[in-house]
Parts: C-alpha cells; sequence; structure tokens
C-alpha cells in the first residue's frame, strides 16, 4: 500500500477536494495534524482507487519565523532641519523613525503613524522617496528579511517626545550638514534622494 503525507491545512485541502482522507488503522477524520493518507478517493473520479500527488508542504521557516517583513519610516523634516534617532534595536547608528505595516493599512499610513508613535509630533505624509530590502543587516538585533519603505513626512505639530520603550536619542541635523554625519547606508541613501528632490509614485488603493 502506498501513502503520502499530508500535513496542516493540507489536510482539509485534501478532504474538500477528496472527499475522503483515510488514516491507516482508523476511520476518517478531519484534522490539522500530520496524516498518513492510504487512500484518496476524488469525488468526481470514482474509479480512481488512489492519487499519488505532490504540494508544496507547510514548512516552518526557522530561519525567518516573522517571514518577509514589510515596514515604512518617516524622513521628518522641519524647516531646514531632519530629524534622526537612535533606536534599542540597531545599535549605535541613526536611523529613521519607523516599523511594521498593518494589515489593511497603507505605507504611507505606516510611515505617518509610526513616526508620530515614536517621536511625539504631528506628522503631514508627503511622497516615497526611497525603498529597498535588508536581508540580515548586521546592526540589527535579530537576522531579519525587511523590505522598506521611506517617506517625506513634515513635522506640523505635537511636541518631541521619544517612545523609549523603542528610542534612546535623537538629533536635529541641518540639512547642508546632516550627510557629514556617520550614516548606515539605507538612511544615507533616502537623505540623498530627498536633498534631490526625488519622489517615487507609490499606487495605493484600499477597497
Amino acid at each position: 500500500m502506498q501513502f503520502c503525507m499530508v500535513k496542516g491545512p493540507l489536510a482539509q485541502l485534501a478532504e474538500r477536494y477528496y472527499g475522503i482522507v483515510e488514516v491507516a488503522g482508523s476511520n476518517p477524520v478531519r484534522s490539522t495534524n500530520r496524516l498518513q493518507v492510504t487512500s484518496l478517493e476524488p469525488r468526481p473520479l470514482s474509479r480512481v482507487v488512489f492519487v499519488w500527488y505532490s504540494i508544496y508542504m507547510e514548512k516552518e521557516n526557522k530561519e525567518y519565523p516573522r517571514g518577509v517583513e514589510v515596514v515604512a519610516s518617516a524622513l521628518i523634516v522641519k524647516d531646514e532641519k531632519i530629524l534622526l534617532i537612535k533606536s534599542h534595536k540597531w545599535g549605535d547608528i541613526y536611523l529613521l523613525p519607523g516599523g511594521h505595516v498593518e494589515p489593511g493599512e497603507t505605507v504611507l499610513e505606516a510611515a505617518k503613524r509610526e513616526g508620530e508613535e515614536e517621536v511625539g509630533l504631528q506628522l503631514e505624509a508627503k511622497y516615497c522617496v526611497n525603498i529597498g530590502e535588508l536581508i540580515n543587516d548586521p546592526d540589527f538585533n535579530r537576522k531579519a528579511h525587511l523590505v522598506y519603505f521611506h517617506f517625506v513626512c513634515e513635522a506640523i505639530g505635537g511636541e518631541l517626545k521619544l517612545d523609549e520603550r523603542e528610542l534612546k536619542e535623537f538629533v536635529w541635523f541641518d540639512k547642508k550638514e546632516v550627510l557629514n554625519a556617520a550614516l548606515p547606508d539605507t538612511t544615507r541613501k533616502t537623505i540623498e534622494n530627498y536633498l534631490k528632490g526625488v519622489k517615487i509614485d507609490i499606487p495605493s488603493k484600499v477597497f
């Protein structure tokens, strides 16, 4: 008797499309556990005794348990100055305030929200200025695959107060001097794009 292995949602998939998932030595069951399938008889193909098929198996990604993470950050500007911060998660480097995009949220909305939450200022999100990808950045406190969007956000009100759970330091840099600071490549590229007037169109449709 041949058999194949079905795990997790695939067990439900097999039952849905083949009608019966029969486990060796027991009655047909519904389960999200690993099943040893001894017969799969499709409803529309009653003459088929056994159908062996291969599906991409659900696999726990131990190296990247959070999968690919989408993050958005705010390049906060006010008058002729740019706000940069240091984070507990990123070591001793200057970055933009930001964080994960939530389900149902556009990347622009996420940049504005994260910026406001982390530094206390009221922001007006303007446009995207940089997009990129980081895989296992040595400055980050864990292995991660990050896809990032950086948006220019103008500070239009509020009082600067760091969320100390996330951030540990801030500096307002003069636009003419900020590139003289020790910056990681991603932050430097974002600022260079902003100073050059680069604007990246990010169409977002929420239905």
